[in-house]
């Protein structure tokens, strides 16, 4: 046998041969060269429908999707004490032996046979087989899948054609061996395998499967001889065992009071004689053997008498796994949302050994059933179920606040959330933090992490200052006039309008406490214009000064006193040539009466020079009336 490049042979590899070949039956191990010598010194030591199993535990290349398919390479000769014989030529319509290593999902399948034994004349003679077909992850059973049974590698035509599952998974085979169209079986122990091939039309692809071989004893007398197949646990030292095995004659009655002979492997088991029921038993002592399936370890044999023929039969042992522990780095258990497939780690005691799991691996955010299982052919274990949680992930958020100057526009904060991986998740981000008048504001935002990643929110601070205002104020030099001389001011902005920009403050310091009037009030006054601000604008002061000056000043006449005389020593008497510029009145003496030939002219508006005085004497009967002398000032008091 010439195993595949890439597969590691990984135990040793055993032989299983029919009861009637000749023992010890040896393996060889060379490189990737397996070679089988049987013990015999004949050249039939294996006959037709007869099988010679060998068991080779290897491990499978590892290999991506979509797999690979690796031909063993196998080839029989009959060699006597060395040389080269007769080679053995394929079964006509057998398949090359090929394992295929695959993405398949993983199935089982089971085969027994009913009855086991019949008679080499019996043309009536039906035997079924029933196996059943399931996935090896959950033992979930598969529906309309067929099922090919051969017999001695030959395919078996079944009663009512091809057998499909059915919703139990289950397929059966009846057929009459030894009637046509069928080639009646020559007595002996025949080997029957079922196999399922795979299925392609679904999706993802069920892997193929085989069963058996299980054994069909076919006598000359109706004889038979059933072994109870033997399975026990792993020890490392030898272990009792009972072995059992049935004898029976035309077609299935119990043959009591008979020998039946047992051997292990090559070694004798000892013998029994059979009960009423047909059952011989022998308490026998199994050698340490490796974990897994030795096929037609167990043989019985019927020597047969006068009145019945000699019967053999075979079956198996089977060897449990070596206990191993598996489990889960607790730790693991609980991981972080990354965006990536989270699987936790699993491992195994003894190390390394080859498992599969369930449930994972895992990408998103979640509570997940997981389980591992030892699937070493040498070792079992399981974690059982546990929980896998992967947490959400926190996003990287970031809230760019505003510090601005009110300026009549509405204001918002910007903001970003980043995933893991640097994808964009602001889509969740809300934030609340529009405003347009002047204030500090307590904002918020909120993040909607969905699936993957922490809901959460924050606080932070906006600003919108106030905008600025200006105050003009008026001050200036007066001369004194005896008035006070206030300053002026008013408040005005760039941005929108004042609430009330008249409304400005103005106090006084330096040499003035109020609006000054005299000249020291006003030596060194400074007015000071001050604008609180209102809602979105804020405060402002300016000064200004006011200065008081001297007045000049003249002197000016306002009354004069005016003689006249007449020639005639007569009174004069006096009027304005002008009234609207000067009055003319009596000059009184210090008692309040008229002095005779003086007046008190006053200057009402203008000037002396506008002003004229009329003086006239009316005469009497003896002196003619006096002419009329107009007198003009000609000075300017």
């Amino acid at each position: 046998m010439t195993v595949p490049t890439g597969f590691t042979i990984s135990g040793t590899v055993t032989v299983q041969a029919p009861a009637t070949a000749p023992l010890p039956w040896k393996a060889t191990v060379s490189g990737n060269k397996i070679t089988v010598v049987s013990g015999s010194t004949s050249d039939a030591s294996v006959t037709a429908g007869q099988s010679v199993t060998i068991t080779v535990p290897a491990l499978a290349p590892a290999t991506g999707c979509p797999g690979g398919s690796y031909v063993w390479g196998i080839n029989a000769s009959q060699v006597v004490g060395g040389g080269t014989g007769n080679q053995y030529l394929p079964t006509p319509g057998a398949s090359t032996p090929t394992v295929n290593v695959t993405c398949d999902t993983l199935t089982n399948l089971t085969l027994s046979i009913s009855p086991d034994a019949i008679m080499t004349a019996n043309a009536a003679a039906q035997v079924t087989f029933t196996s059943k077909l399931t996935k090896a992850a959950d033992n979930t059973p598969l529906n309309h899948e067929p099922i090919t049974f051969f017999l001695g590698g030959n395919p078996i035509s079944c009663i009512g054609g091809a057998s499909y599952t059915d919703v139990t998974g289950v397929a059966t085979c009846s057929y009459y061996p030894q009637a046509p169209p069928n080639t009646p079986l020559t007595s002996g122990v025949y080997d029957i395998v079922a196999t399922f091939a795979g299925d392609t039309s679904i999706v993802p692809h069920l892997g193929g499967s085989t069963a058996g071989p299980v054994k069909l004893n076919v006598n000359a007398t109706g004889t038979g001889l059933e072994v109870t197949p033997l399975i026990v646990p792993y020890r490392s030292i030898p272990q009792p065992v009972t072995l059992t095995a049935k004898l029976t004659y035309n077609n299935g009655l119990a043959l009591g009071g008979k020998t039946v002979s047992f051997t292990l492997g090559s070694a004798s088991a000892g013998s029994a004689t059979t009960d009423s029921s047909g059952v011989a038993t022998v308490n026998a002592t199994l050698p340490v053997l490796s974990p897994g399936e030795l096929d037609q370890y167990i043989k019985a044999s019927f020597a047969g008498d006068p009145v019945y023929s000699g019967a053999n039969g075979d079956n198996s042992v089977t060897v449990g796994p070596m206990a191993a522990t598996i489990s889960f780095i607790q730790s693991s258990l609980t991981q972080t949302y990354t965006g990536d497939p989270l699987s936790p780690t699993v491992v195994t005691n003894p190390a390394n050994l080859s498992y599969t799991v369930t449930g994972f691996p895992q990408t998103n955010a979640g509570a997940y059933t997981v389980s591992a299982t030892i699937n070493d052919p040498s070792y079992a274990g399981t974690t059982g179920n546990q929980t896998f949680t992967i947490n959400k992930a926190s996003a990287t958020i970031v809230i760019t606040p505003y510090i601005v100057t009110y300026d009549t526009a509405p204001h918002s904060a910007s903001g970003t959330a980043t995933g893991v991986k640097g994808e964009n998740l602001s889509g969740g981000l809300v934030i609340t933090s529009a405003h347009t008048n002047a204030g500090t504001y307590a904002d918020s935002w909120t993040y909607d992490g969905g699936t993957n990643y922490v809901s959460t929110s924050g606080a932070f601070s906006d600003v919108i200052n106030k905008a600025g205002s200006s105050v003009s104020i008026t001050g200036g030099t007066y001369v004194y006039d005896g008035q006070a001389h206030p300053a002026t001011a008013s408040a005005s902005t760039q941005v929108a309008t004042l609430t009330n920009p008249t409304a400005v403050s103005i106090s006084y310091s330096g040499s003035c406490n109020v609006a000054p009037t005299t000249v020291a009030e006003g030596s060194s006054c400074t007015a000071t214009g001050t604008y609180l601000g209102d809602a979105n604008h804020a405060g402002s002061i300016v000064t200004a000064t006011i200065v008081i000056t001297q007045t000049g000043q003249i002197i000016r006449f306002t009354s004069i006193i005016v003689t006249a005389t007449s020639t005639s020593g007569f009174a004069v008497s006096f009027a304005s040539g002008t009234p609207n510029i000067c009055s003319v009145g009596p000059a009184l003496d210090s008692s309040n009466n008229p002095i005779p030939g003086k007046a008190l002219v006053t200057l009402i508006s203008g000037s002396w020079a506008q002003c004229s005085v009329l003086a006239d004497q009316p005469g009497t009967n003896d002196v003619t009336p006096a002419p009329e002398v107009l007198g003009v000032f000609s000075t300017t008091p």
